[in-house]
């Protein structure tokens, strides 16, 4: 069985001061204006699920902090030990092949799960502490460090990571990242059991590439003076690799040339296709986006007839909350910011969806 989220915590994550979500065991659709917190719900899963420092460095710590906390902080008596932090975790109910179970959790009893802390690192006290006293209103961002854990307190990262995640973006299905990313993931989900076929095939990939420009440019290298040492090749750097050379085809076709819709509607299938094998979780951001309303049908039903993994959709349409069965749906209402001591919601509720 695969691992379902089956409760979710945020604490000083963007807009969420503290807020907890018991998700459903299928399909959960999150129905909403903007900025009432869809994508950080999807973004905030992604994140633990991926273990992947460089992707929160990239968006910086300044942007997911929550700013009322920062505030709060700036506001009072500024002590090290006071230092808000940050914190995700997703509490996880299944079979596990590794060590999830623990108390390293904010509930402090022995549960199943994995969390992200973001915090002040303590190495850097000192700094901090200076800092803190020289400038009124300095926030130490630059020295929090973060850290991925299970609930057993064993670190861990993106090639080790516990939950097999799919984020699929239709705001961004266009860009060359988007693509890369999707396939890229798809990849290390297909070959996870055996990691010493992905250096085969990497090894081969290289010999070919040095194979092929030592035959194709053969004649072009010999009209290269001999005395100045050069040749024509190919790139065989980190950047060019096998990962980010390779394509989904239809129909021998690269998604890569097809519209924005066509491709939220090939990911979606290939996701879902692999959903209890090689993906746990699927995060759907928005895939009403340059859909038209048949080919939105079709990504509905899709969806519905899932027979695993657990789905996570964010969405503006009520159509896709009606089809996908209203006791699914989280409402705008939910969304809406409550005061610290926010209270929790069942993903069976049934919500008025405005």
């Amino acid at each position: 069985m695969p691992p379902i989220i089956s409760k979710m915590k945020l604490i000083n994550f963007k807009r969420f001061k503290s807020y907890t979500i018991f998700p459903n065991k299928k399909i959960n659709i999150l129905v909403g204006d903007n900025e009432v917190g869809k994508s950080s719900v999807l973004e905030a899963i992604d994140f633990v699920a991926s273990g992947n420092v460089r992707k929160i460095e990239s968006i910086g710590i300044d942007r997911l902090l929550n700013i009322e906390a920062v505030n709060q902080f700036l506001a009072g008596s500024r002590i090290f030990d006071n230092l808000p932090k940050m914190i995700i975790e997703l509490y996880l109910d299944g079979e596990f092949n590794h060590t999830m179970n623990g108390k390293n959790n904010t509930a402090g009893i022995e549960l199943d799960g994995i969390r992200l802390v973001c915090e002040a690192n303590l190495d850097y006290q000192t700094e901090i502490i200076e800092s803190m006293r020289n400038q009124a209103d300095y926030f130490p961002y630059d020295y929090y460090s973060i850290r991925f854990s299970t609930f057993a307190d064993e670190g861990y990262t993106g090639y080790k990571s516990k939950l097999k995640s799919l984020l699929i973006d239709s705001s961004n299905m266009k860009t060359d990242y988007a693509t890369t990313d999707f396939i890229k993931r798809m990849y290390h989900q297909l070959t996870e059991d055996d990691i010493k076929e992905r250096a085969v095939h990497k090894s081969k990939y290289r010999q070919a590439k040095s194979s092929f420009a030592d035959d194709s440019f053969q004649s072009i290298n010999k009209r290269i003076p001999p005395n100045k040492n050069y040749v024509m090749g190919l790139k065989l750097s980190s950047a060019a690799t096998l990962e980010n050379d390779m394509m989904i085809y239809e129909n021998r076709i690269g998604i890569d040339s097809k519209g924005a819709g066509k491709q939220t509607l090939i990911k979606t299938d290939f996701a879902i296709e692999r959903s209890g094998k090689n993906v746990d979780v699927i995060l759907i951001e928005e895939p009403e986006n340059h859909l038209s309303h048949t080919n939105l049908r079709k990504l509905v039903e899709r969806i519905a007839d899932a027979q695993s993994g657990q789905i996570f959709v964010a969405t503006h349409n009520n159509l896709i909350s009606t089809r996908l069965k209203l006791q699914n749906a989280y409402s705008g209402a939910i969304w809406t910011p409550i005061p610290v001591t926010c209270g929790h919601h069942s993903g069976n509720i049934r919500t008025a969806i405005r």
